[in-house]
């Protein structure tokens, strides 16, 4: 909790404690949200206001168009002021925590009366203290979202608004202590007072002395409401800025040291630059205070925050020294401290707010919501026993005989006060039974402590192949002990033999671990024998796997990891890849959301159509007793049915790893459903079963979206068909999708799918099949003139020439693609990280607009739907250690998990991609190598004098090109540095460093004080004459996508000095002398060997070969082979059917 402790028992003695005013106003929502009047309540302190802005969004999410107040203290109000999510502020006057503390009573008084006035619709007071102390679980954020009644589906990050006059206070702050000189700026929290940090000025002030002696070229902000005052102006006062103001003042900065109070929440706004941060925290406050703990809790990625508790000062100044010269990973590996749990803070508070005033069910429900969050701690479990229980009336034997802590806390509030259960969901109503309809009851099972947490039911009828000792070993291997999960097969085949054949697979694969359920001796179908699954399932939740269908490793682990923390959801489901017969994958589901979570607008959504395959879904079982088992009337299209019928009632939970794979075979069901267009005819059955239980407002529009859709799917498989020759099932297609729709643009697309008008009356006719068109955003040309747009560039200049060019249009972000002859174009504005979903929903449109058929990113942008192939340059963030939760790295992994194919540009890059996404299959990349501008070959000894001339190059020089330090040093040009420094010849030579940063790197610099180093930049020419000039290229990074200027260096005849890390040798083959990455002894005496004429000849010699097997010509053919398969179309000859027997309009009839 943000307050100071010295105000609790002030803050205690005012409780009241008949009032939870987020069940009162709340209990039963109405469905039409539209225009609704709704206030937020939460008055402080300024980090528990930042939190609250998620709810501000959640609730404009939940009620699009109502008009949210809300009510905060004019301490705070300025965390809200601009906010997008807010209409109206209620200021309620209160200038600290004690006043705020008060005011909150008359606040409740206050809402009352306009309540009664009919001033609001609705009310959410989210505020833990004084009257919400049933929410806490010792956190601020988990404990104020439980004041909002739904879930949180909207991204969990606090939301700011800065207006032009603060950005420019900051710019001038900025200027005036000269920042943007400075190699690294660190902005310092501290605060006089604290329940959770030890860091008072005087502390500040000294880390910040320590740390200047050793990093004299830095600057570090003390960022307070108090004022700190030194003659060092390296120190600076960050009192004269605003607390919001310190998120704009990110953007100078290198590194945060926060104490986790106000500066540290306004560092995790959406308006701040993501920073590396180290947390100075109370060991007292255990986890209550950790910032890792949090992101961790709501599956954010924690890799940026480094934590300590009571530290000295050294230890803090040796680990900012760290994090900042020898990056902030190997700081975290040698300092970060792994808060413990320690429930004394949290105990202290209870006793005193809720036991003290015999609020027990408060406190029943507050230790309910804090072991859901932790688990059933010892300590928990002994406050429960030693000091709850004493104030209860209950009988020690249910003490002694409840051996459920959590049954037992359900039990006394359901006793003590007839509410409902808190551990899950309110019991829903019975699905209604209509009469055109069934939906078949599922039968509860009898209470017991002994139910397993899944029930893997696997329905098996005939058997193929070895399919089903695949599908059982890919459970066996992630099972856990048989109390947690029941595996069973099904059977629904008559026949003897082939039961005796499915018990010795179960008895080879799991001996009695898996259990086999022999049903009668007739087969009752697919539909009948999932709702026989769910009877014979036992567990808590259901997972139905077909025999042909199996699990990747993780499915169960991650899946329960997440479902066990939300109460409220009915089902959840992973990403899911569609294999063939030999497992090859044929595509991968959509990506819903890049992060586990709850779906959001998901009704909307899976009520139009379905893809989600029953492999990677699992139902609570208590959601089939309450809702029935699979509808017989929906056939094959019972599973869809299923999942809209789930969809109506509870939220869905939805993980974008890919977990689960489904077979399709042309022997399967599914194949032969689609030969008879029965897999249309069933879906219309689905959506007319939907219809009579989807909301009422929503119901025949989205039926209406859903018939249309088929209807198209239809024509669109027919296409296929007819391709294939398969006239027949085209028709049923055909056929079964005007009876699902026969809107205008169903019929506009009839034609050209199957026959034209000219062509009924003659014999034959030709489907010209479509070219497909693909879509190229440029923006990498807008955000950054690299290694990557030269790429981008040469790909595009090989094409221009090519009829490929004719299947391309190229995105221009605001005027900065380079225009190439041949190349057609499409204005649009420039990327904003700021507004990716923004820019996401613009590309889609343009894509619509276009007809698109695939798209692809010079730089990790997609659109919402249109499928894309992502092209990987490399994985460093992802294997140097960065931050991750940049949202540059935030867009490249959804790009990744947008993508049905992927192009790679080495082979190291390639299984770099896969490792770190192993639910990517290696063979849906492809690797194109780099290639070579052909200006790239060695120059005179003239034109390279005149190039030295030119910059003052006087003597032989040691070439390094591109980014010198990179994000934890990978580019490990401290090494060249560091051995070029112990030649004895060094001041017989000079060093040449093309590109990167205009100023040479503090940790360099050391190292050259008596050499002189040439900081340039240069156009290709000028490059050219710098690789043919030099002794050797030096590239001793430790990692490389590709390795570009190695390229170039050896077409040039420079010989290349370099670590043979990742696609290094793939560029440089034999033609480099390899060192060591860490290997001063080891490249130093590369740096000699180097300039030996035999050596340096035989090294011309090789790369001059090695440059010849790559060329742009090479890539761009091999890039535009895979776009074009990813289209699932190569060019080809155009599909004559021959003697047509049937006419348009007889099928339209």
């Amino acid at each position: 909790m943000e307050g100071s402790a010295k105000f609790l028992e002030a803050e205690i003695l005012r409780l009241q404690t008949e009032r939870s005013w987020s069940g009162f106003f709340t209990a039963d929502l109405p469905k039409n949200n539209c225009g609704k009047r709704i206030l937020l309540g939460q008055l402080g302190l300024n980090g528990d206001c930042l939190h609250a802005t998620v709810l501000a969004r959640q609730i404009k999410h939940d009620y699009p168009n109502c008009h949210l107040t809300w009510a905060i203290s004019s301490m705070c109000r300025s965390m809200i002021e601009g906010n997008p999510f807010v209409d109206e502020i209620w200021e309620v006057p209160a200038r600290n925590w004690q006043e705020i503390v008060a005011a909150w009573y008359g606040l409740e008084k206050e809402v009352q009366a306009r309540l009664s006035r009919g001033e609001f619709d609705e009310v959410f007071l989210t505020q833990v203290s004084p009257n919400n102390y049933q929410n806490y679980d010792g956190t601020t954020k988990g404990s104020l979202f439980r004041g909002y009644p739904k879930p949180i589906t909207v991204p969990i990050q606090n939301i700011l608004r800065l207006r032009n006059d603060e950005i420019e206070r900051v710019r001038n702050f900025a200027e005036q202590h000269n920042l943007l000189k400075r190699s690294h700026v660190i902005l310092f929290e501290y605060t006089g007072s604290s329940s959770q940090s030890f860091v008072k000025p005087e502390y500040a002030l000294s880390v910040a002395q320590g740390l200047l002696s050793r990093l004299p070229d830095c600057s570090i902000i003390l960022s307070s409401h108090v004022k700190i005052t030194t003659a060092d102006t390296r120190i600076i006062d960050g009192s004269v800025l605003t607390l919001r103001e310190n998120a704009e003042l990110t953007k100078y900065c290198s590194l945060l040291i926060g104490c986790s109070s106000g500066v540290t929440q306004i560092v995790l706004t959406d308006w701040a630059k993501p920073l590396p941060m180290i947390q100075l925290l109370l060991t007292s406050t255990s986890v209550y205070a950790s910032i890792a703990h949090d992101l961790e809790y709501w599956q954010q990625s924690s890799e940026q925050v480094l934590e300590m508790t009571d530290c000295p000062i050294e230890q803090v100044v040796e680990c900012a020294y760290t994090a900042l010269i020898q990056g902030f990973s190997e700081a975290r590996r040698r300092f970060n401290q792994q808060i413990p749990l320690n429930f004394d803070f949290y105990f202290t508070l209870v006793r005193q707010a809720l036991l003290q005033n015999g609020d027990y069910l408060k406190a029943a429900r507050s230790l309910l919501y804090t072991a859901e969050r932790y688990g059933w701690h010892e300590q928990l479990k002994t406050f429960v026993k030693t000091e709850l229980i004493p104030k209860i009336d209950l009988p020690q034997s249910r003490l002694i005989a409840d051996e459920s802590y959590t049954n037992l806390l359900q039990g006394l509030i359901s006793d003590k006060s007839n509410s409902s259960n808190l551990a899950s969901p309110p019991k829903k109503q019975i699905m209604k039974v209509f009469s055109e309809v069934e939906f078949p009851t599922i039968l509860p099972l009898s209470a017991s402590n002994e139910r397993p947490f899944w029930s893997v039911m696997i329905p098996t009828y005939n058997l193929k192949e070895n399919y089903l000792e695949q599908t059982l070993k890919s459970v066996i291997e992630q099972a856990p002990f048989l109390e947690e999960m029941q595996i069973e097969v099904v059977n629904d085949h008559p026949s003897q033999s082939v039961q005796d054949e499915i018990a010795a697979i179960i008895k080879k694969v799991g001996g009695d671990r898996i259990k086999f359920y022999r049903h009668s001796e007739t087969n009752v179908g697919q539909t009948a024998i999932f709702n026989i699954c769910i009877q014979q399932a036992r567990g808590q939740w259901i997972h139905i796997l077909h025999d042909d269908d199996f699990v990747k490793p993780g499915f169960y682990s991650s899946l329960r990891n997440s479902i066990e923390k939300q109460l409220t959801i009915g089902a959840a489901f992973c990403r899911c890849l569609h294999v063939n017969e030999e497992n090859a994958p044929l595509w991968l589901s959509p990506l819903e959301r890049e992060t586990p979570g709850i779906l959001t607008d998901w009704l909307k959504k899976i009520a139009v159509y379905s893809w989600i395959a029953a492999a990677s879904m699992v139902v609570k079982r208590r959601v089939y007793e309450e809702l029935g088992g699979f509808c017989p009337q929906a056939g094959a299209a019972a599973d869809w049915e299923m999942w809209k019928r789930i969809a109506v009632h509870y939220p869905m939970w939805y993980e974008p790893q890919m977990f689960a794979c489904t077979r399709m075979n042309s022997s399967s069901w599914t194949s032969r459903l689609f030969q008879l267009g029965e897999n249309i005819a069933e879906a219309r059955k689905a959506i007319e079963i939907s219809k009579l239980y989807l909301p009422k407002t929503l119901a025949e529009e989205l039926s209406n979206q859903s018939k249309e859709h088929y209807a198209i799917e239809a024509l669109k498989m027919a296409h296929s068909m007819i391709a294939k020759g398969e006239e027949n099932s085209a028709i049923a297609q055909i056929r079964e999708g005007l009876k699902c729709s026969t809107s205008s643009k169903v019929i506009s697309l009839l034609p050209a799918v199957f026959l034209s008008s000219e062509s009924e009356q003659q014999p034959t006719s030709e489907i010209q099949k479509q070219v497909p068109k693909i879509i190229i955003d440029g923006v990498m040309f807008q955000i950054h003139n690299s290694g990557i747009t030269r790429v981008w560039r040469s790909l595009i200049k090989e094409w221009a020439s090519q009829s490929f060019s004719q299947q391309i249009l190229v995105l221009d972000r605001n005027g900065t693609a380079p225009k190439i002859p041949g190349i057609k174009y499409r204005q649009m504005p420039a990327y904003d990280y700021n507004n990716t979903d923004g820019d996401r929903e613009m590309l889609q449109q343009i894509c619509d607009e276009e007809e698109a058929d695939l798209f692809i990113s010079t730089y990790y942008t997609t659109p919402r739907s249109t499928p894309s192939v992502f092209m990987a340059y490399d994985m460093i963030p992802e294997v140097m250690g960065a931050n991750l939760a940049n949202q540059m790295w935030i867009e490249k992994h959804h790009g990744i998990r947008h993508a049905s194919a992927y192009i790679a540009i080495s082979e190291k890059t390639a299984r770099d991609l896969v490792k770190c996404f192993p639910e990517i299959s290696p063979e849906s990349v492809t690797v194109a190598h780099c290639g070579i501008d052909k200006a790239f070959s060695p120059l005179t000894f003239v034109e390279v004098n005149q190039f030295k001339t030119k910059y003052g190059i006087s003597k032989p020089y040691f070439l390094w090109v591109g980014d010198r330090v990179g994000f934890n040093g990978y580019k490990n040009a401290l090494l060249f540095f560091k051995t070029f420094s112990q030649l004895d010849s060094k001041h017989d030579f000079e060093i040449v460093c093309v590109g990167g940063n205009s100023v040479l790197e503090t940790e360099l610099k050391a190292y050259t004080s008596d050499i002189t180093v040439h900081l340039l930049k240069l156009s290709d020419n000028e490059l050219q004459s710098a690789y043919s000039g030099a002794i050797a290229l030096v590239q001793t990074s430790k990692y490389e996508g590709f390795g570009l200027p190695i390229l170039e260096a050896i077409a040039c005849g420079c010989p290349v000095i370099a670590c043979k890390n990742s696609s290094i040798p793939e560029v440089a083959g034999q033609a480099a002398l390899y060192v060591k990455s860490e290997d001063v002894e080891e490249l130093k005496k590369a740096l000699i060997e180097v300039q030996k004429p035999d050596i340096r000849q035989s090294f011309i010699s090789a790369g001059l070969e090695q440059a010849k097997k790559f060329s742009w010509s090479k890539m761009a053919k091999t890039v535009s082979s895979a776009l074009m398969q990813a289209c699932g179309s190569q060019q080809q000859t155009p599909v004559v059917l021959q003697h047509p027997s049937t006419s348009l309009s007889s099928v339209i009839e």
